[in-house]
């Protein structure tokens, strides 16, 4: 059983997007709820440097990998299973 590789980044795409959406409601309640001071001010640019970090990595791995190519699972597992006995 063959699959194409740019399944596993349609995946990455669904989670990032849902990472994203935490980190919306996340940004959101700490500017609302959060206490009004310096702290939280540092917090929140911490919070957005790390995940525009994190972002920008991934998009430069990414971009680097070839994504045409197939995943031959029978392979695949018979690599991996002489490794566990």
């Amino acid at each position: 059983m063959t699959f194409p590789i740019y399944y596993l980044l349609i995946v990455y795409a669904i989670i990032s997007a849902m990472a994203g959406l935490f980190m919306l409601f996340n940004l959101y309640h700490i500017l609302m709820f959060g206490l009004q001071c310096y702290k939280t001010a540092f917090v929140t640019v911490l919070y957005i440097g790390a995940g525009s970090a994190i972002a920008w990595l991934s998009y430069t791995l990414i971009i680097q990998f070839d994504w045409t190519g197939d995943i031959v699972l029978n392979d695949l597992i018979q690599s991996i299973i002489p490794t566990f006995l």
